[in-house]
């Protein structure tokens, strides 16, 4: 059951006041990068904080009981100058910037928009997952925390693969101390990044390449397959590249013994089992 604040209900409860409400959306990312929107269509305050109007459209939140996750739609129509540390939003939200984002509504009451909110009351809260992104859209679902419950148990399974993810607290890489520094070379384009690293095919595959200048900066985008030469990247960056453009590049991993103890040097925290048995069938 929510609770309202006293300044809230003393406003719901007059009788002859006039009250207004909006939707506050608090956005924080897995960086750390906060985003406030209002469904209103001028910035409204709530306490210190200012929540900016931006186009969307919100679907009812869905409550259930029992073993289902409570569920938002959110969809996002974001204008031209909204972005995400620099990156327009439609980009960030393409190259996994909303990934592992939490998403916090409120309902602010006023008296009037131009003066601070007399409270507000918590609607729903959640880890954001995108579905849909397209050149003027952002579709976003919010499930309820709830939904970290939904793992498979044990957490720690028998897999010849390591259980740990790439530069976790149980892998321990230093992921800063891994990144190469380089630049765009000529023959570029937006799908294949030409380079001048010094390292071996394949050193790279499953890493990570972020743009540090240029029209992509701070765009994160996974690498594929790649040369002594070239970066073949997942899917293509959003703008084009430019001869000189800066980035770091991440080695990525496999999971396999093979990799930690030859690429990473970090036998001691392999979590895999790669001696198991295969699974056959018994006639």
């Amino acid at each position: 059951m929510k609770t309202i604040p006293i300044a809230v209900q003393s406003l719901l409860d007059s009788p002859v006041q006039v009250y207004r409400r909006a939707d506050l959306f608090t956005i924080i990312t897995a960086t750390g990068i906060t985003l406030r929107w209002t469904g209103c269509d001028v910035p409204v305050k709530l306490d210190a904080l200012t929540f900016n109007p931006v186009p969307l459209e919100r679907g009812r939140v869905r409550w259930v009981m029992g073993i289902e996750v409570d569920t938002m739609e959110l969809t996002v129509f974001p204008p031209a100058d909204l972005a995400v540390e620099g990156v327009p939003f439609i980009t960030a939200a393409r190259t996994g910037a909303l990934k592992d984002a939490t998403l916090l509504l409120e309902r602010a009451y006023f008296t009037d928009f131009s003066l601070p909110a007399a409270g507000a009351i918590h609607q729903f809260e959640g880890s954001i997952s995108v579905d849909l992104v397209t050149g003027v859209e952002v579709k976003m679902s919010v499930k309820s925390f709830t939904n970290l419950l939904n793992r498979e148990m044990p957490a720690r399974a028998f897999t010849p693969g390591c259980g740990n993810t790439l530069y976790d607290t149980g892998c321990g890489v230093n992921r800063e101390a891994r990144a190469m520094t380089g630049s765009v070379q000529a023959g570029s384009n937006r799908r294949q990044i030409k380079h001048a690293l010094s390292l071996t095919d394949a050193y790279l595959n499953y890493g990570a390449i972020e743009f540090t200048s240029g029209a992509n900066q701070g765009v994160q985008v996974t690498i594929g397959r790649t040369t002594s030469d070239t970066l073949n990247l997942v899917v293509p960056l959003r703008a084009d590249v430019a001869v000189g453009d800066t980035f770091k590049a991440y080695p990525g991993c496999d999971r396999t013994l093979d990799t930690c103890i030859n690429k990473f040097a970090n036998k001691a925290r392999f979590r895999g089992f790669p001696w198991i048995p295969k699974p056959e069938t018994a006639y």
